[in-house]
């Protein structure tokens, strides 16, 4: 029963770090919008454009992983 204790663990770690991936997203892309509807498209902008990419990258990869973690939790 430990081992599945510890995997539920991991699933749930796994799914608030998404979360916090998404809220960056969300706020990232909020402020971008206020800078392009200012027309303000300073080196602050492309930086913003740059964390969007990167953490749309990670949340991928992190929803991947949990994908796999549910697998390997519905084949015990």
């Amino acid at each position: 029963m430990s081992e599945l204790d510890e995997q539920k663990t991991k699933i749930d770690w796994f799914k608030d770090l998404f979360k916090i991936y998404i809220a960056i997203i969300l706020a990232v892309s909020a402020g971008l919008i206020s800078m392009l509807s200012e027309k303000d498209t300073s080196l602050l902008f492309y930086i913003g454009i740059c964390i969007l990419i990167i953490v749309g990258v990670l949340a991928t990869t992190k929803a991947s992983e949990i994908q796999g973690e549910i697998r390997k939790l519905r084949e015990m």
